[in-house]
Parts: C-alpha cells; sequence; structure tokens
C-alpha cells in the first residue's frame, strides 16, 4: 500500500464528499401547540369559565404552555382571544361563587370511621361527619375561591369600603379673608 501525500486538493475533495452525503433530516412536529387557533382559545375560555385554573388548562401536553397563552393575550392580532379570555374570567368569578356554596354544604363533611378503621354505614349510606381537618380544609378552599373572586369581579364580590369624611368648617380655599383671619387668631390662641 502506497501512502499518499495529503495536500490541500485532497481534503478539499473529502470535505465536499462529505458535505453531499449529509442526509438532510425531515421536521417532526414535537413539542406543544404554539400556533393560535380559535378553536384551542375557545376552550381554553371555556374552561377558565367553568372554574378551572389556566395552570391546570395548560398541563396536557397538548394544550399551549401558560406562556404561550400569555404571548397570544399581548398580541394585537388576537384581539378576540384578548375579549373572550377576559370574558371568561369575569364568569370564573360567578362559578367560584357557586363553587362557594357547595364546597360550605357538602365537602366539610367526611366519612365516619370506626375503631378498626372501617367507613360506618346507615340505610347503605356512609355516616358524614365533620371533623377538624375538613373543616379547615373547606375553609381554605372557600377563602381560595372569595379571594379569586373579589380580585375577577371587585364589583361583584370585592370588599366595598366607603370612606366619608364629614368637615365642620368650610375648606380654606373657600373661605373669606375675614373668616381666615379668626381661624388664625384661633390657632394662636392654642399655641399659647
Amino acid at each position: 500500500m502506497v501512502a499518499r501525500k495529503t495536500t490541500k486538493k485532497n481534503v478539499t475533495k473529502k470535505r465536499v464528499a462529505k458535505k453531499t452525503t449529509v442526509k438532510k433530516k425531515v421536521a417532526v412536529k414535537r413539542g406543544r401547540p404554539t400556533k393560535y387557533t380559535i378553536t384551542i382559545s375557545k376552550k381554553i375560555c371555556n374552561q377558565l369559565s367553568m372554574g378551572m385554573s389556566l395552570v391546570e388548562i395548560t398541563k396536557p401536553s397538548n394544550m399551549p404552555t401558560r406562556m404561550t397563552v400569555y404571548n397570544w393575550l399581548q398580541t394585537p392580532a388576537h384581539e378576540d382571544f384578548l375579549y373572550r379570555y377576559t370574558r371568561a374570567r369575569q364568569e370564573q368569578a360567578d362559578s367560584n361563587a357557586d363553587e362557594i356554596n357547595y364546597i360550605a354544604d357538602n365537602e366539610a363533611l367526611t366519612p365516619l370511621i370506626n375503631k378498626k378503621g372501617d367507613i360506618v354505614y346507615i340505610n347503605k349510606k356512609p355516616v358524614m361527619v365533620a371533623t377538624k381537618e375538613s373543616i379547615a380544609l373547606a375553609k381554605l378552599r372557600i377563602e381560595a375561591r372569595k379571594w379569586t373572586s373579589s380580585k375577577l369581579k371587585p364589583k361583584k364580590y370585592g370588599n366595598n369600603y366607603k370612606h366619608e369624611v364629614e368637615l365642620k368648617e368650610k375648606p380654606i380655599n373657600e373661605m373669606t379673608d375675614a373668616e381666615l383671619e379668626k381661624e388664625l387668631e384661633k390657632e394662636r390662641k392654642k399655641a399659647r
């Protein structure tokens, strides 16, 4: 076997040969959808209005990420989505208010368990009792929904505090010079 001398020309030929033999990779769709579609936007809004959080909605791999949804909301081309999303958030406040009553009426109770660890039944129905833990959990869930509703729809569910101040005397800008002199005289007497 005769050893060939490596020249620039031979190296260049090898590089060209390597470049031409590289196969083109076919683009495979991977990851979550990022392309805006009305179908996906309506699905997101429907689930929001039913009381689901955006975190829950965007968990499945066939749904866009939260960041993608937030980007859609900021894009002027998707104003229809912004409108539907805002409306869905307002409806979510009403849905949360409905859930509050359900939680208070039903979910503060847990099945009664006997000393053996079995559930106690009467007429084939479990006996339901309120425990400290179940009440605390129900309270937490209710408070979370109340807070969310008050932020989503503050006029309807927020704490409305009105502060009214009644002035006994006229404001300074409405007083005449004589009235101002009297007020100054009163203040001077108090200072002495």
